[in-house]
């Protein structure tokens, strides 16, 4: 199987290349890195379709030891939402579907819009803000 998809001969799914990953003792996401180096925020295309449009990417990846939670949220214009430090080895993942989103992150400021993603170690203070005139949602997932 493995000269075959090297040669290029054969499509692998991706539960086939979340089993060889298992078997080497790799993640998903560092078997699909060009380079052990590569950055883990580094989007990474998994999937192509026949069509330029069909596509999975990898945004972000990171190590659950207890749960991983999906949440939507939307912020209305003006909206601000501070949050408290999580318990240390706690990461968030956010992913803009509508409007822009500012995060501030103890000094750090990152201005997201529609289609920006960023993860982040949330043991630390930070508040997400809507300063624009349209309702900012996105998708945000908490690693524990």
């Amino acid at each position: 199987m493995l000269a075959a998809i090297e040669g290029e001969e054969s499509n692998v799914s991706l539960a086939t290349l979340d089993r060889i990953a298992a078997a080497l003792d790799l993640t998903f996401a560092d078997l699909l890195r060009n380079s052990p180096a590569a950055p883990s925020a580094m989007p990474v295309v998994a999937w192509q379709g026949r069509k330029k449009e069909s596509r999975a990417v990898l945004m972000h990846s990171a190590p659950a030891v207890r749960s991983v939670e999906l949440w939507e949220w939307s912020l209305a214009p003006g909206d601000r939402y501070e949050a408290e430090p999580d318990r240390a080895g706690m990461r968030e993942q956010i992913y803009v579907v509508a409007g822009v989103l500012t995060l501030h992150l103890e000094g750090e400021v990152h201005r997201m819009s529609v289609g920006d993603s960023l993860m982040f170690e949330s043991d630390r203070r930070y508040e997400y803000r809507n300063g624009g005139k349209v309702v900012a949602r996105f998708l945000k997932n908490v690693v524990e």
